[in-house]
């Protein structure tokens, strides 16, 4: 619709409203001729309403690597292309795979190794996806970083660098209330006080999850949630702000600005019930994840953007992208893990 015609029609049908507002007793013979003219101009739709055919150009199709990286796990990587989101072709057909990529990884300037398209992806006994690449015999190494190379028919080629940050060392986990803190309509909760010592020097990001973890080390989360403020620490952060939200995600990213260099113990509560399961004797585990600054960024736009996808009066969200020419991310985490104790 042209732009012009859509302003008048907007303003005549605000006039109209405004008029109708405006009408009392006292005034309804100076308006009068308004009133007329209001009227008159009642179907303003059918008057100032047209249709126009736009050029409206349709971007191309990119690719978007999606990639975290591991050094207990073999290299992996999905491989897809966006969707524009005027291009009718996807509206009934969301399938974006590709599968005719080539797949380079590098270190420096080195080549390591290529990854290939894997329709199901089993390696040792162990299941990691579908439609994936991977490279089964070789794994990335903590501190080095790597660049990745994606290439495919029809699509400008993309590259993005990664690396796994040091892992850091938990010091101690306490369980320092039992009943800490009872919600009308939402249970009971327990605080525990997780204990590390940041590295020195060295931007951090992290994350904390907490888990139920089998024999064969196949773990199910349980939600958790903290006050502590490093959640919502920021200086050029701009999805810093959230509390860990137990209804929302089991996630929770934060960054070391308010105790870089310092020992941190940061409270964290879970659901009482999960201490009567660890007395009963189950496997419960803290993982504190190092994650690099892209996995950060990436993963907390993710979240933030989620957050507000049912708010149709908030700002858009552009997710985090390392990747060059295309879309995704590629980044590295480490992790450390402890048992939480019971009674």
């Amino acid at each position: 619709m042209d732009a012009k015609l859509i302003t008048v029609r907007f303003q005549l049908c605000y006039f109209q409203n405004y008029l109708v507002r405006s009408i009392t007793m006292k005034n309804l013979i100076t308006y009068s001729f308004l009133a007329f003219l209001l009227i008159l101009f009642s179907s303003c739709e059918d008057w100032f309403e047209t249709t126009a055919d736009l050029d409206v150009p349709i971007p191309e199709s990119k690719i978007v690597v999606n990639s975290i990286l591991n050094d207990d796990r073999p290299f992996i990587a999905t491989i897809s292309h966006s969707i524009p989101v005027l291009d009718e072709r996807y509206i009934y057909n969301g399938e974006t795979r590709i599968t005719n990529a080539t797949v380079e990884v590098f270190e420096g300037e080195e080549f390591l190794t290529a990854l290939e398209f894997y329709e199901v992806l089993n390696v040792a006994n162990a299941y990691y996806g579908d439609n994936l690449y991977a490279a089964p015999d070789f794994s990335p190494e903590i501190g080095k970083e790597y660049t990745i190379k994606v290439s495919a028919p029809g699509y400008e080629s993309v590259q993005a660098v990664g690396l796994i940050p040091n892992p850091v060392e938990i010091d101690d986990i306490e369980l320092t209330d039992i009943d800490y803190l009872s919600l009308a309509g939402e249970g009971d909760y327990s605080e525990y006080t997780l204990s590390f010592t940041d590295e020195p020097s060295v931007e951090n990001y992290y994350y904390i999850r907490v888990f139920e973890c089998d024999q064969y080390d196949n773990c199910n989360s349980w939600c958790l949630f903290s006050l502590d403020a490093v959640f919502g620490a920021s200086n050029d952060d701009p999805f810093a702000g959230s509390e860990i939200d137990c209804k929302r995600g089991i996630d929770s990213y934060f960054r070391d600005l308010t105790f870089s260099d310092l020992e941190k113990k940061l409270e964290f509560f879970v659901d009482r019930n999960l201490v009567n399961q660890i007395n009963s004797g189950k496997n419960i585990e803290l993982f504190l994840g190092t994650i690099s600054k892209d996995f950060y960024l990436y993963s907390r736009s993710v979240d933030f953007q989620g957050s507000n996808r049912d708010n149709p009066f908030a700002e858009p969200v552009q997710v985090y992208s390392n990747v060059e020419n295309g879309y995704g991310f590629f980044g590295g985490a480490s992790q450390s893990r402890i048992a939480l104790p019971g009674e």
